[in-house]
């Protein structure tokens, strides 16, 4: 019995994967004087250079979302002016509408927000 037959399944398709690339090397490695030990150091190279492009990756992906993230944190901070500023209009509007005195201090707040928002 190979001892590749005795591979977990769950490893098995890494494993085959990873023989197959190497396979592309074996004019090189099998120059070497242990033909076995020149096969790990290319598998052990492919997967350095998988490493390697993943960080990359990474790293770009981390920097995309970093540049995003600031724009987004400033939408939802103008989402919730806008809502505060609903709310106080809606509460001067009730005010108005039930006969109730309006508070100046109400209506300037109310004010002040809107021509802040608009900046």
């Amino acid at each position: 019995m190979s001892w590749r037959k005795g591979i977990s399944r769950n490893l098995k398709p890494y494993l085959e994967n990873i023989i197959r690339e190497s396979y592309l090397y074996r004019y090189q490695y099998n120059k070497a004087k242990n033909a076995g030990n020149a096969q790990l150091w290319v598998v052990a190279a492919i997967l350095a250079k998988r490493i390697a492009e993943m960080e990359s990756k990474l790293k770009l992906y981390e920097a995309v979302l970093k540049d995003i993230s600031p724009k987004k944190a400033m939408k939802l901070k103008e989402i919730e002016k806008s809502k505060e500023l609903k709310n106080e209009v809606e509460q001067i509007f009730k005010s108005i509408v039930q006969g109730k005195p309006i508070k100046p201090a109400a209506v300037e707040r109310a004010v002040k927000k809107r021509k802040n928002s608009k900046k």
